[in-house]
C-alpha cells in the first residue's frame, strides 16, 4: 500500500480519485460525498490549510480523506488544530457533518488507520478534533496510536427507524399506543380545520429552493423564541444548502418534503437520501397555540411512511436526543466527538490550568 499526500494552495478542488472511491467504499455517507465536501470547501476552505491524503494498492485507490489545519484561539490561547474531512471550525458557523470517517475499501482498515496515525504524529499540532464518527470507524482505530496527554470523548445517541423491518406493515403500527394516539389526534384536528393531510416531495429545484426558504423561516423563528440563533441565520449556511439543493435534487438524493393540511403547510423536512438510507437533516414546523397539535410528530410519521412505501431501508434522525425521536424510533446508534490533546509540556500546562480554574469556580 502506497501513501500520497497533496497540500493545496488556493482553491481546494475535490480530486478525481474521490468520486470512484466514494462509490466503492464500504463506509460512505452523504457527509463524505463530493457535493458536500466541495461546497463546504468553497465556502469555508479559505480558513484552512488543506491536505488531500489517499492510499493505493497497485493501481487502485483503497482509501482517502481530507485533512485540515487551522490555528484556533481557545480562551485567548492559540491552538494549532487538525480536522478530518469537512468538519472544521471556520470563522463563521458551518453545517455539521456526521458519519465521518476515512473513506476506504473493505480489508484495508488496519493498514490505513496505522498509516494515518503515523501521518498525524509527524505533523505539528496541539489538538485533533474527530467529529461524528462511529465506534467501529477508522478514526476510532487511530486514537490509541496518537501521542496524547488527554482524550476527551462525547457520545451522542443517533436514533433511526429500520424500514426493512416494517415492509409488511404501516409504520404507525410499530409505535406505542400513546404515540399513535398523538399522531392520530393531530391528524384529525388538522383535517377538521383545514382538510385532508398529505405529504409530498419537491420534484423541481426551484420548488425545493422555495421550500428551503419556508423551512428556514419557521426553523429560525422557533429557535429565536428560545433566545437562540437558528441554523439558517448565517448567510454561508443558507448558501451551502442552496448549492446542495441545486446539485442533488435533480439526482434524487436530496428531498425537501412538505406536509399540508388542505392547502396549509404545517411542516417541512430537509432530507438526504443515499443507498436507500434517509438522513433527516433539518426541519421547520408551524407553531401551534394548541399543545395537543403536534405538527413535527405528524410530519415525521408521514415522511417515514412515505419512505417505507418507497422501499427505502432506513430513516436516520442523526445525533441528538429528543422526545419526538424516542417516540418514533426504536433503534439507535452512537456517534462520537473526540478531542485529542497532543502530549507536550505546553499542552499539559494548559490543561492543568484549565482544570485548576474549573475547580476554583466550583469552590
Amino acid at each position: 500500500m502506497t501513501r500520497h499526500i497533496e497540500s493545496v494552495t488556493g482553491r481546494a478542488v475535490v480530486p478525481a480519485w474521490w468520486g470512484p472511491l466514494y462509490d466503492a467504499s464500504c463506509n460512505r455517507s452523504i457527509f463524505l460525498s463530493e457535493a458536500w465536501i466541495q461546497n463546504w470547501l468553497d465556502l469555508y476552505g479559505a480558513d484552512f490549510q488543506v491536505h488531500w491524503i489517499h492510499w493505493t494498492s497497485g493501481d487502485e485507490v483503497v482509501g482517502g480523506c481530507l485533512l485540515l489545519q487551522r490555528t484556533v484561539a481557545v480562551r485567548f490561547v492559540k491552538l494549532r488544530t487538525l480536522y478530518v474531512n469537512a468538519s472544521g471550525d471556520a470563522r463563521v458557523r458551518t453545517p455539521l457533518a456526521e458519519f465521518n470517517d476515512i473513506l476506504h475499501l473493505r480489508g484495508f482498515e488496519e493498514e490505513i488507520a496505522a498509516d494515518f496515525a503515523q501521518i498525524v504524529r509527524s505533523m505539528s499540532w496541539s489538538r485533533l478534533l474527530l467529529s461524528g464518527y462511529l465506534d467501529q470507524s477508522l478514526l476510532r482505530r487511530c486514537i490509541p496510536e496518537l501521542p496524547a496527554c488527554r482524550v476527551e470523548r462525547e457520545v451522542r445517541v443517533a436514533p433511526f427507524v429500520d424500514l426493512i423491518a416494517l415492509q409488511h406493515e404501516p409504520f404507525e403500527a410499530s409505535l406505542s399506543a400513546n404515540a399513535r394516539y398523538q399522531i392520530r389526534r393531530t391528524n384529525r384536528l388538522y383535517e377538521q380545520r383545514f382538510g385532508s393531510v398529505t405529504i409530498s416531495r419537491a420534484d423541481e429545484t426551484e420548488q425545493a429552493q422555495r421550500s428551503l426558504g419556508a423551512l428556514a423561516a419557521l426553523h429560525n423563528a422557533r429557535w429565536k423564541g428560545r433566545g437562540i440563533k437558528g441554523s439558517f441565520e448565517n448567510a454561508e449556511v443558507v448558501e451551502f444548502h442552496r448549492r446542495m439543493i441545486a446539485q442533488l435534487v435533480p439526482r434524487g438524493t436530496l428531498d425537501l418534503m412538505v406536509a399540508r393540511a388542505g392547502e396549509r403547510a404545517i411542516g417541512y423536512l430537509y432530507n438526504f437520501v443515499d443507498r436507500g438510507k434517509v438522513y433527516f437533516f433539518q426541519s421547520g414546523f408551524v407553531a401551534e397555540d394548541d399543545s395537543k397539535v403536534k405538527p413535527g410528530l405528524l410530519t415525521h410519521a408521514l415522511a417515514i411512511e412515505y419512505y417505507r412505501r418507497g422501499g427505502l431501508r432506513e430513516y436516520d434522525f442523526l445525533a441528538g436526543d429528543a422526545q419526538y425521536k424516542r417516540s418514533l424510533a426504536k433503534q439507535h446508534r452512537e456517534l462520537c466527538w473526540t478531542i485529542v490533546y497532543r502530549d507536550k509540556l505546553s499542552m499539559r500546562a494548559l490543561l492543568w490550568l484549565r482544570n485548576a480554574v474549573r475547580t476554583a469556580l466550583k469552590g
